[in-house]
């Protein structure tokens, strides 16, 4: 997931919930191996949208948790792109009940809207996840003189993607949406990554959404672009966890040297995979954060330097992208930020421009 240049990384409470019933139904031939693309609005509510919490991706199938974090962070990226909200990345607050569709009840996202100056109806979470349909068979092959000589076999995979827009105090979820993507089983895909078809249904679901929301979500333009040009270093994946599948970082430590700097930059691979592979290499050695390539004047005479990290703003950790574009939203014109920056081995506080023409 590049930074470069661009960023990768709410609704009043109501004591009656109105409910017009409107079906819209997206077309289903779209780009790719993806079909019967659905959508169902359920509410007719307007919402003052500023923030989307992304929730981990829910895979109904055995898969590691760095797959959800990663996965997760494509639908952060494609909300991001949008220009229209903040985010909340799925590290940055904690899922309590899968299952409750009341983001206050379900969630620690309540201590997340004050220091931002939000209130409760600024914002909906979205909550994603993917089932797993496999067919399998076996025909029998013969030669030229119709003898049997073998069998083959096939399987053919399904992915069913789901995406439920949550209000935050309503008992049932905005709007809900589908999609059916099928994989080549004979496709090259890359080694950090054997079903790519899952990352790009999940960021066209997520942008049809809300374009299909439109007004409807009241939103504001948000920051799209950093104030730096920078490289995110993703290590936060490392430390995340789902229910029952440990994180990443039991996986390294468990492995030898070689293995595990093997295992740490295909990982690195699945976000920076257009990077050179000396600088990704640089960036095994860098604590997580965004690290800065490029630098405008206005920072570089507030002490930001091409090479730094930065690994906090306002003491919040930066988990991605969207953790300083958050900050940026709600500052006002004219305002500083507190950074944080690693630099050469040492932690450094410096105060720079919230905005950056």
């Amino acid at each position: 997931m590049r930074t470069r240049h661009r960023a990768l990384p709410g609704a009043l409470s109501v004591a009656v919930f109105g409910i017009a019933l409107a079906l819209a139904f997206l077309p289903a031939a779209c780009a790719g191996p993806e079909s019967g693309l659905r959508l169902e609005v359920s509410s007719s509510m307007a919402y003052p949208t500023r923030l989307i919490a992304i929730y981990p991706v829910g895979l109904r199938f055995e898969a590691p948790a760095y797959r959800s974090y990663e996965l997760a962070m494509e639908v952060v990226s494609a909300t991001l792109s949008s220009g229209r909200f903040m985010v909340l990345g799925p590290s940055e607050f904690q899922v309590l009940r899968w299952d409750v569709d009341r983001l206050y009840a379900a969630t620690t996202l309540s201590g997340q809207l004050a220091k931002l100056g939000l209130r409760p109806g600024n914002l909906l979470g979205l909550r994603t996840w993917v089932e797993k349909r496999e067919q399998s068979g076996a025909q029998q092959l013969w030669d030229a003189h119709g003898m049997p000589r073998g069998t083959s076999r096939s399987a053919q995979v399904t992915y069913v993607v789901h995406a439920e827009l949550l209000g935050p105090d309503v008992a049932q979820p905005v709007a809900e949406a589908a999609v059916d993507v099928s994989v080549d089983a004979f496709a090259d895909h890359p080694a950090w990554d054997d079903t790519p078809e899952l990352r790009v249904a999940l960021r066209r679901l997520t942008a049809r959404l809300f374009d299909r929301l439109g007004a409807q979500l009241q939103t504001i333009p948000q920051p799209k672009h950093l104030p730096f040009e920078a490289e995110w270093v993703p290590w936060d994946e490392e430390a995340f966890a789902m229910p029952g599948h440990p994180p990443l970082r039991v996986q390294l430590e468990a492995e030898d040297a070689v293995t595990a700097e093997a295992t740490r930059l295909l990982r690195l691979s699945y976000f920076n995979a257009d990077l050179p592979p000396n600088l990704q290499t640089t960036l095994l050695a860098l604590p997580a954060g965004l690290w800065v390539r490029k630098v405008p004047r206005l920072l570089q005479a507030a002490g930001l330097e091409v090479g730094d990290v930065v690994t906090h703003v306002e003491d919040e950790p930066v988990v991605g992208p969207q953790t300083l574009l958050r900050w940026q939203a709600v500052a006002l014109p004219g305002a500083s930020l507190h950074v944080r920056v690693w630099r050469a081995g040492e932690h450094l506080h410096l105060t720079i421009p919230a905005h950056v023409q």
